[in-house]
């Protein structure tokens, strides 16, 4: 029988925001797939991957490499585990030896997930699953996102603060902001954009270190008015080849400027 949470990651390929899907690939890793624990455990694994990103985006700064490996892993996991909340009320709970990469690119353009622990309401028929953990109410649901995304991304923090001078601060910074706008995406995608405000607002406006509070906007990119989420932290994008700032960075909008 397919997993519940692999079911509803397969679902999410169909839900769609412009060029982003709420879709995950999931499976055991192998080949040339390594788990995250593989990545932040071997010595050599987590520089190397720093050098790939450092050539493609043009910085031999480590903290510039740190912030961009982040920013893509974070995307990449995020915002599918933000579609199955929003589309189906259902919370992944993944450990870092539950998610793969591929090592040999730069930034990770995909993601492996091995299904796992999930969290889901009790009048789900997926809460009957031995991997589940059945809640009541929708407000546990986001408790239990939050501790996920803490639990996840705590060794990786740590790793790239100690060993590539990226401050913590900045990395959860990172992380929250990538959280605020996976779950805009998935409202926008399911078409329920408010559920996923107010999502966006329970699980981002808390203590530390997911203190994030979302700042929704629309801004104009190419000419044409756009909902985006205005950053809390800068990801250093302009301090690659490229030399520009991110079309929400907060050195271009600061985030007490208009909400909607």
């Amino acid at each position: 029988m397919t997993h519940p949470i692999a079911q509803t990651l397969a679902r999410g390929h169909n839900r769609r925001h412009g060029d982003c899907h709420l879709g995950l690939r999931t499976g055991s890793a192998r080949d040339e797939w390594v788990s995250t624990a593989a990545l932040l455990g071997n010595d050599e694994h987590l520089p190397a991957t720093l050098d790939r990103i450092g050539i493609e985006i043009g910085s031999a700064r480590r903290d510039v490499q740190a912030s961009i490996l982040l920013e893509a892993y974070a995307w990449r996991l995020v915002l599918p585990l933000a579609g199955a909340l929003v589309a189906e009320q259902r919370v992944a709970i993944p450990t870092l030896h539950d998610v793969a990469l591929r090592p040999g690119e730069g930034r990770p353009t995909e993601l492996l997930l091995r299904p796992g622990r999930f969290s889901a309401l009790c009048n789900d028929r997926a809460a009957a699953h031995h991997g589940a953990r059945p809640v009541r109410t929708p407000t546990a649901l986001c408790e239990i996102f939050e501790e996920t995304l803490i639990s996840h991304f705590e060794p990786l923090v740590v790793a790239l603060n100690r060993g590539y001078g990226r401050s913590t601060r900045a990395l959860w910074r990172t992380i929250g902001d990538r959280t605020a706008t996976a779950l805009l995406h998935a409202g926008l995608a399911c078409k329920d954009r408010h559920t996923s405000e107010q999502l966006a607002h329970q699980i981002l406006s808390g203590a530390p270190p997911l203190d994030v509070t979302p700042a929704y906007a629309r801004i104009l990119i190419d000419d044409r008015s756009v909902p985006v989420h205005l950053r809390r932290g800068c990801c250093l994008w302009w301090r690659t080849a490229a030399a520009t700032y991110c079309a929400t960075c907060p050195l271009r909008y600061p985030v007490d400027r208009a909400q909607a």
